[in-house]
């Protein structure tokens, strides 16, 4: 698992199931959040994360509002490259 901050505020989603995505949610600039998967498959890629709010989902236009933090990554994580969470190039959860 990958940390990362949010950079601004940043709305959060319900899980995307047959193309229906509804607003659930705020995570407050600054606050940590891990990530935990990303779903890259279909239209609507969101990336599944747990923060300070509980488990929440975010869509690909907002990645690029977190920065990722490698230092606190779970012992033995490879760090990513980037936000850029469906990247092939990217290091996934294996």
């Amino acid at each position: 698992m990958y940390m990362a901050i949010a950079t601004r505020d940043v709305q959060t989603y319900t899980k995307a199931e047959r193309g229906a995505l509804r607003a659930a949610s705020v995570i407050p600039q600054w606050q940590r959040c891990v990530i935990d998967g990303a779903s890259c498959g279909g239209q609507n890629k969101q990336a599944h994360m747990r923060c300070k709010s509980g488990v929440v989902y975010v869509n690909e236009p907002d990645w690029k509002s977190f920065s990722l933090i490698p230092q606190e990554n779970l012992q033995g994580a490879i760090a990513m490259k980037s936000m850029n969470l469906c990247a092939p190039d990217n290091v996934p959860d294996e």
